[in-house]
């Protein structure tokens, strides 16, 4: 397993940086950016404050070092808040294509709260939204899925 997965915890200044180097040839970078809005009260810890407050750009900047990581035709998969689907969009336009848009919604009858973005590295494929995710059901308790994926690690496909 050691050998097939490379995982890296930093900022995307830093992955950035990596994928100049010869780690290029990636299948899959997944990607969980900072996307709370820079207009709250921020956290007190500068580096919480990175991991957590998005900036300006900050979807380019992780379209571009994903880019650079993936061999052609890598998958590249991040979560935002779905506010930000007009920036993400734009930021992946240029590299990525056969984009699939998850929402994801904690309670079926309240606006989705966070948005689970699929795309493919140099693909022409048109943008498709699958099926969105629902967290709990109407009785407050996790749905089926969101139980199996929470309590039993199963695989939410994005891309199939």
């Amino acid at each position: 397993f050691g050998e097939r997965v490379a995982v890296h915890c930093g900022t995307v200044e830093e992955l950035d940086a990596a994928a100049a180097g010869a780690f290029t040839a990636a299948d899959h970078v997944l990607a969980n950016p900072p996307f709370n809005p820079p207009d709250g009260r921020p956290p007190p810890d500068p580096r919480t404050a990175t991991a957590r407050v998005a900036r300006p750009g900050l979807f380019e900047d992780w379209a571009r070092a994903a880019a650079r990581l993936l061999k052609p035709g890598g998958t590249f998969t991040l979560i935002c808040r779905p506010d930000s689907l007009a920036e993400v969009l734009a930021a992946l336009r240029r590299r990525f294509g056969a984009v699939a848009l998850r929402f994801v919604y904690a309670d079926p009858h309240m606006p989705a709260v966070r948005l689970l973005v699929g795309a493919v590295k140099g693909s022409k494929a048109p943008l498709r939204v699958v099926p969105p995710l629902t967290l709990n059901g109407p009785d407050g308790r996790l749905t089926d899925i969101a139980e199996a994926i929470h309590r039993h690690a199963a695989p939410l496909p994005l891309m199939a």
